[in-house]
């Protein structure tokens, strides 16, 4: 019977050895690449183009192992053939598994396979013997075909019924190429598509598709409304399908199930050199082994779910994001204005403060409608809506309403939505907008869904799914369970911020700069779109709009981004004593900012603001305004990252009531007297 202390003294040496041989087994593997497999449909292949039918299944994976020491290190699947590289710790070679053709002359030949060298490459006899065997016995219990080539139509790239502009596709057969009828009113015409190999460097939808009409007398000015770049587009969105990874096909799954078998066997072994040896005593040493290193077993897997994680949003193609991300900003999710009304009353339910917000009732007074964010308003009582219904009744012998239709997590969307709503019910005398950072917040958190490590995680990512889906986020809104949600909950903690820092840092993240660029381009188009339908529904009823630039705290978490502009910036800015370069370099983090948990509204917001020039539209430059009283743009501006501290707010209220009364917007100005003077920083 072992004595307790040497149980102990056991443990203690194992998991000392352990963590020093763990720490260098995963030091090598965080900084060793591997090679995926080829998925069909993955972006990362870009000529793989299976189709997925579940009878469609080959026997044998990446490094599994295969005859003798020989393992597959890859897999290449081509429309004629599939090539298995395969490799011992000596050497590699390359077999290739092709269709049979009645014309071929060879000894490894079942009813529909063929199996050869590839081209300049000399496998051994034992081990073509071998693939031969195991495709003969597949083949003969029906448990394996050789794929076919998939049309266009079989990856579900066109739908009967779908609208692309004024036309809708009314018809769609599949042949060897996929035939498709389009229709606008009472012009039909027929179009074939045809799947081309994709270009090298991922699935460009010009090379994607060949779509020809199969009339060639349609008239040019007609062949020309017709849009069949965006009918390629769809057609590469579509095929773009998000390929989840596995752990257990991970290699590090598989170093690490052998790691701890290694050690599991030599703990057992360990145990022994007290006493004889008997198949008891090494059943209980095995038993007692892997009760003691289940704990490394749990960590190291989670770590390899991590690592495979990394790997996967590599192989993401940035398309993919794109196409997300138009979907998100073409279908966006609205929070309407709800009113209720009845005959002493009306008011709409907020969702911030849980409770009735009353609305004007009466012809008698003049009303301002603010809208926007939870900028707008948080603090309750203390926003700059409050603040300026206190500045207009100061003294007024006729004063204005200011009724406050912000939400939290609202973006112009929801401005835009919210407008044509409260106009619905009463037409204000001036409207002031404030919004751009949910915009800028919802549209990464779209495309940041490919590019996150734990989201492509098979344990991680459901864990933390469980934990934050039952949880508010900063701002206090429910995620009720919604995927995405949890997940922008998460990334508000900012702790995927320094994992993307150190994993670029050591070459395993390289995310497509080019690809934030664009959905910069795609954001500020809708926000574009919003900021000017709400000016255009204001202006047909001859109402001024006033919209403020947004500001936000420049200290209060480090910028991440690609590559390490970011962070550079961020920390000459924190070593800048000059006031207008300091501000100049937090700026230019700001738009590079990418992978934090909390987004600032990028400058090209503030920049198209600036930049309308409309009659009855009017500017407060909240940020200028700031800079040129040389305000910190810290904890003394915010509470947190953009959201506005009462002083403030009160400075923003005394802005708008200076525009207010020098644009004398309301008409008969109220008879308060001089506007009261801004205040010194």
């Amino acid at each position: 019977m072992q004595s307790s202390s040497y149980v102990c003294a056991r443990i203690i040496t194992a998991w000392n050895s352990l963590f020093i041989m763990s720490v260098l087994v995963w030091s090598t593997a965080l900084c060793h690449g591997y090679e995926n497999e080829p998925l069909p449909g993955d972006a990362g292949s870009a000529e793989n183009f299976e189709s997925q039918d579940e009878n469609i299944k080959l026997p044998w994976t990446v490094n599994q192992p295969l005859f003798g020491p020989w393992k597959i290190e890859k897999i290449e699947r081509r429309k004629e053939f599939v090539r298995l590289t395969i490799g011992n710790s000596q050497a590699s070679t390359v077999v290739e598994i092709a269709k049979r053709r009645a014309d071929h002359r060879n000894p490894w030949m079942t009813e529909e396979w063929i199996v050869q060298p590839a081209p300049q490459a000399q496998p051994p006899e034992a081990l073509l013997g071998f693939i031969f065997n195991e495709l003969k016995s597949m083949e003969a219990a029906g448990k394996i075909h050789f794929p076919e080539p998939p049309t266009p139509a079989s990856l579900g790239l066109f739908h009967v019924g779908d609208r692309i502009k004024a036309w809708e596709i009314v018809n769609v057969i599949e042949k060897d190429r996929i035939l498709l009828t389009l229709k606008n009113g009472a012009l039909e015409y027929d179009f074939a598509a045809t799947l081309n190999k994709a270009s090298p460097d991922g699935l460009d939808p010009a090379e994607l598709l060949d779509i020809q009409p199969l009339d060639s007398a349609i008239p040019a000015d007609i062949l020309a409304s017709i849009p069949l770049e965006e009918m390629k587009h769809i057609a590469t969105c579509r095929l773009l399908k998000n390929v989840g990874f596995s752990l257990p096909n991970s290699p590090y799954f598989h170093y690490l199930m052998t790691f701890f078998g290694l050690c599991t066997f030599l703990l057992a072994l360990d145990g022994l050199r007290q006493g004889g040896f008997s198949r008891k005593r090494f059943f209980l040493n095995v038993l007692f082994s892997v009760i003691a290193l289940l704990p490394l077993l749990v960590v190291g897997a989670l770590l390899a779910d991590l690592l495979g994680g990394v790997d996967h949003v590599n192989t993401n193609h940035p398309q993919a994001a794109l196409c997300r991300l138009e979907e998100r900003l073409a279908n966006p999710p609205i929070n309407p204005l709800k009113t209720n009304v009845n005959s002493r009353e009306a008011n709409y339910y907020s969702r911030t403060y849980n409770k009735n917000i009353p609305l004007p009732f009466g012809e008698s007074r003049k009303n301002i409608y603010v809208f926007g964010g939870s900028s707008v308003v948080l603090p309750e009582k203390n926003t700059f809506a409050d603040q300026l219904q206190k500045l207009l009744s100061n003294g007024a012998s006729e004063a204005a309403d200011v009724y406050n239709f912000g939400e939290i997590e609202l973006d112009s969307f929801d401005v835009r939505s919210r407008v044509s709503d409260s106009f619905g019910f009463h037409l204000p005398d001036i409207v002031i907008v404030y919004a751009g950072h949910n915009d800028i917040e919802h549209g990464y958190s779209v495309v940041l869904l490919d590019y996150s490590f734990f989201r492509q995680t098979d344990l991680l990512d459901p864990l933390f799914q469980s934990i934050f889906s039952r949880l508010k986020d900063t701002s206090g809104a429910l995620t009720f369970g919604n995927p995405d949600a949890a997940y922008s909950v998460f990334r508000r903690l900012d702790i995927e911020s320094p994992l993307f820092q150190f994993f670029q840092s050591i070459g395993r993240f390289a995310p497509p700069e080019g690809l934030f660029e664009k959905a910069n381009e795609k954001i500020l188009a809708s926000y574009q779109s919003n900021i000017e339908a709400v000016i255009d529904e204001a202006s047909a009823l001859h109402i001024p709009v006033i919209i403020s630039t947004v500001v936000g705290n420049f200290y209060y978490s480090k910028q991440v981004g690609v590559g390490y502009d970011a962070e550079w910036y961020n920390a000459l800015a924190l070593n800048e004593q000059n006031y207008n370069r300091r501000l100049g370099y937090f700026q230019k983090a700001r738009d590079a900012e990418i992978f934090n948990g909390h987004l600032h509204a990028k400058s090209f917001i503030n920049d198209y603001l600036r930049s309308i020039s409309r009659p009855g539209v009017h500017l407060v430059d909240l940020e200028a305004t700031m800079i040129a009283q040389r305000r910190p743009f810290n904890h003394e501006d915010f509470m947190d990252t953009m959201h506005l501290t009462p002083t403030t707010h009160h400075f923003l209220a005394q802005l708008l009531y200076e525009k207010i009364m020098e644009k004398n917007l309301l008409g008969e100005a109220p008879a308060s007297g001089q506007s009261p003077p801004l205040p010194n920083p």
